[in-house]
């Protein structure tokens, strides 16, 4: 660019700059008077207390919309979003990690000349100087404020992702992972088998502490070139889906809550497949794996089911109709994250004590 470009352009940016720090500085004021304006009419502390639940909220929302929702639509199932996303908010590892969030925005957050909202630590001063409610509030959730809720979901996803999420098929959470998270891992496994070279279930703990061969034969999408440590967490990642396809298959149960990893439960006994890979890899012994081998894995029938799992598997991916591919293909490319996969206190699981840096937009 010219010198003379230069100066042509500059008043321009002189005046864009100015133009915006002037309207956000109204728009911050006219925040706080509106702030007043509610503090008045129903007490400062319940608008306190919402400011904090919105800010816990947005920290959130990002990581359960791509790995619990999002997973869902794309197999064209439905399940609840508002009580979900409720129920995902009351997990112990979530409610630590958007706490935390909080407490590092009221301690650092300051004002920005281009923000169009004061920071949360202002507003929520600003409304201590307000003179505290004498009633008692009324602690009802607001969402009971609205009326058929299940409609309302179905059309504002409609509108919001795509009108044929609309069919989709309305579901319970604890649906979802035979639904979602077994189809996926199933064509996967399927799709990956020729990785495991005829390797049977108890193989699993020498395959995760030495992933080389399994990493050599994954196949990755066009355009991802993994490094070497890369290769290694896919392949005991792949490990461990096919370790979980294995199990439903010897007759175990898959489940997961919100914002759990994947588990297998059968009678009293729960194993939770990756947390396994996990201590597989570190070469330590467990009950669960010592359980498997000894009643599940290192018998002829296991073994035999073992060595057939992942053929099973190829023969059972049968191609899908063409309609369903044909309204899946039409679908947005919704953003995903493949977080159930992951045992917690992984590296790659997501980092709920840096939740507010993992959902992008702090909404």
């Amino acid at each position: 660019m010219s010198l003379g470009e230069r100066w042509i352009r500059l008043p321009f940016i002189l005046y864009a700059k100015l133009f915006f720090r002037i309207t956000n500085a109204v728009s911050r004021q006219q925040e706080f008077a509106a702030d007043g304006l509610a503090a008045r009419v129903v007490g400062p502390e319940a608008l306190i207390e919402g400011l904090k639940q919105i800010h816990k909220a947005g920290a959130a929302f990002g990581v359960f919309w791509q790995s619990e929702y999002v997973p869902a639509l794309r197999c064209e199932v439905r399940p609840p979003l508002a009580p979900g996303f409720a129920a995902f908010l009351q997990h112990k590892r979530i409610a630590t990690g958007v706490e935390t969030s909080l407490q590092e925005e009221l301690a650092s957050a300051k004002t920005d000349p281009y923000d169009s909202h004061p920071p949360l630590p202002e507003r929520c001063a600003a409304l201590a100087r307000f003179e505290r409610s004498s009633n008692g509030g009324d602690s009802r959730p607001a969402i009971t404020l609205l009326n058929n809720v299940p409609e309302l979901e179905r059309d504002l996803l409609g509108i919001a992702v795509s009108q044929k999420l609309k069919k989709a098929r309305a579901v319970a959470w604890p649906q979802v992972p035979g639904l979602v998270w077994l189809p996926n891992w199933r064509a996967e496994a399927s799709r990956q088998a020729h990785a495991l070279h005829g390797a049977v279930i108890a193989d699993a703990a020498s395959l995760c502490r030495e992933p080389q061969t399994v990493a050599r034969e994954l196949v990755f999408r066009p355009g991802y070139l993994p490094d070497r440590e890369q290769r290694y967490a896919e392949a005991r990642r792949f490990i461990g889906i096919a370790l979980t396809v294995a199990l439903v298959d010897a007759g175990w149960e898959m489940q997961g809550d919100l914002g759990d990893p994947i588990t297998c439960a059968r009678e009293a006994e729960t194993i939770e497949p990756f947390a396994l890979v996990a201590k597989f890899q570190s070469g330590e012994l467990t009950p669960e794996a010592r359980r498997i081998g000894a009643r599940d894995l290192a018998s002829r029938r296991s073994r035999c089911r073992g060595r057939r799992v992942l053929k099973q598997c190829s023969r059972r991916a049968m191609p899908p109709h063409p309609k369903l591919v044909r309204e899946r293909q039409a679908l947005p490319d919704l953003p995903t994250c493949d977080t159930r996969v992951l045992p917690a206190g992984d590296g790659l699981y997501p980092s709920y004590s840096r939740i507010s840096n993992r959902s992008g937009n702090r909404a």
